[in-house]
């Protein structure tokens, strides 16, 4: 990191974009090269994406699920022209409706209001077109608003430069989370993630918040509830007497939005309701959180740690070997942690993970896999805390640790989402006068967005290391930014102490 922070610290604020933007193209190159290489020596194709059999699954698929607005459509002409994927969302739907609910089985009920109502609007559609391409096509526009929102919203005026709305419109239409959710049609959750980034941008940006950033954040969490966590920026930013007024305004927002899509959702499909919406919601994590249907394509801490148990079970063949591979690597993070200042900020954590891995093998530990999520993300969020505590960089460090904490402290964070790391990326080319001195800090941020807005699906028997390398990635960055944000701290505490003694 050392070197990487000499390196950035050469860079203007223009070069950064593109480099940022020609690492995310090489990046993705790569990756797409090695699935055809390995299909080339004879492996089964594995797609970076999810591939056709589910395309536009998470919009067509759902809203063919509320067949009540869909009565008989499968009589109909235009359903006999129909693509085989979408016959079978029809006539195979994993969705069911109250009977299903009733019985445990997977449902539509755990959609917020919000997105009821618009899957519920596609499904209206799609019976009266008989054709669910206008649905799609309609969210698509909507989500290329989004963008434009984005641009004129989150960026000021004279910052709107060249390179600075090629670096938006690219990563918002060919960054890896953007193609991800064009081909599972996630549009709503892919628009959320760039109204989050118009309330950074124009937060951290702008040091405030306007009626349209809150409006755009209170939209955000009626799709995203867990985007609620962004909140916390406004003390930071504002201080806790001046967050009051922005925080009540968007609460207005964001529970305005809530009662009438609530209302409106109920009326046209009144089987949803609090209390329909709360067991679909447990179901959901019954399957997703506990069962295995999340596993695919999940960035977050529960990821790593789930996918470690299925490494160890593959293994079991050669645990000698596992457990050298271990025990070296243990060795290595604990000596390196003694031999550095602060050291044992990182050491520490991943230790723990370590340790982890090597019970889960030796002594069936991975029983308490959830309790071991839940101390990691302890673990962060008391890091983050206390560097935030304590450093002068706050606003520097904050929109990407919150962004790391949505990303990694939830169970399940499809990779689609992982759009919203546009907007620590764009706020370090808005801060560029903070650079000086701050390069360690700075290149760290930079490397841990465009390795999140960049694919990483290197399958090894089934499974996608991305899995284990992007909440690992997001991990130990943060935590590196915790350790040097407090060898700063002591650095300026002693700066000023030195010259308050001359």
């Amino acid at each position: 990191m050392n070197r990487l922070g000499r390196i950035f610290s050469q860079f203007s604020p223009d070069q950064y974009l593109r480099i940022a933007v020609l690492s995310i193209v090489t990046l993705t190159f790569a990756n797409l090269l090695f699935s055809a290489i390995m299909f080339e020596i004879g492996y089964d194709y594995k797609s970076i994406l999810f591939g056709p059999n589910d395309r536009f699954a998470d919009l067509v698929k759902v809203s063919l699920s509320y067949k009540e607005f869909l009565p008989h459509i499968e009589d109909s002409k235009g359903f006999q022209s129909w693509p085989d994927t979408f016959k079978n969302y029809y006539l195979s739907n994993p969705y069911g409706g109250k009977e299903e609910l009733a019985q445990g089985g997977l449902t539509h009920f755990h959609a917020p209001p919000l997105t009821a109502l618009f899957n519920i609007a596609c499904a209206i559609s799609i019976a009266h077109t008989q054709s669910a391409w206008l649905p799609l096509i309609v969210l698509s526009l909507l989500y290329l608003l989004a963008v434009e929102w984005t641009t004129l919203v989150g960026i000021p005026k004279k910052l709107r430069t060249r390179t600075v709305l090629f670096a938006v419109w690219f990563i918002s239409l060919l960054s890896y989370p953007a193609l991800f959710l064009f081909s599972r049609g996630h549009f709503l959750d892919g628009i959320a993630s760039l109204l989050i980034a118009v309330f950074l941008l124009s937060l951290f940006g702008r040091g405030r918040a306007d009626v349209l950033a809150l409006a755009s954040l209170a939209v955000a969490v009626n799709v995203r509830p867990d985007a609620i966590i962004f909140i916390l920026a406004f003390p930071a930013v504002l201080g806790l007497k001046s967050s009051i007024k922005p925080i009540l305004r968007f609460a207005a927002f964001a529970f305005g939005i809530i009662t009438v899509s609530y209302f409106a959702t109920h009326a046209l499909y009144p089987d949803y309701s609090v209390s329909t919406f709360f067991q679909g919601l447990k179901t959901y994590n019954r399957l997703y959180v506990v069962g295995s249907c999340g596993d695919v394509f999940n960035s977050s801490l529960w990821a790593l740690i789930k996918t470690v148990n299925k490494l160890n079970k593959m293994f079991t063949g050669t645990l000698v070997l596992v457990l050298a591979a271990q025990l070296i690597s243990l060795a290595a993070v604990l000596y390196w942690g003694w031999k550095r200042i602060c050291g044992w900020i990182i050491a520490g954590p991943l230790s723990f993970v370590i340790l982890y891995c090597i019970f889960a093998v030796f002594l069936n530990y991975h029983k308490y896999a959830y309790e071991v999520f839940l101390t990691l993300s302890v673990i962060l969020i008391a890091a983050v805390c206390w560097s935030l505590w304590q450093s002068p960089d706050r606003n520097l460090l904050l929109p990407f640790y919150l962004t790391v904490l949505y990303c990694l402290v939830k169970p399940v964070f499809g990779d689609y989402n992982l759009l919203v790391f546009i907007a620590p990326t764009l706020l370090l080319f808005f801060c560029s006068k903070k650079w000086a001195g701050r390069y360690h800090l700075v290149s760290a941020i930079a490397l841990g967005s465009i390795l999140m807005l960049s694919p990483k699906n290197y399958t090894v028997r089934g499974i996608s290391i991305q899995l284990l390398l992007n909440p690992l990635i997001l991990f130990v960055i943060t935590l590196y930014l915790v350790q040097e944000s407090a060898h700063r701290s002591n650095f300026v505490a002693v700066s000023e102490s030195s010259s308050k003694n001359r």
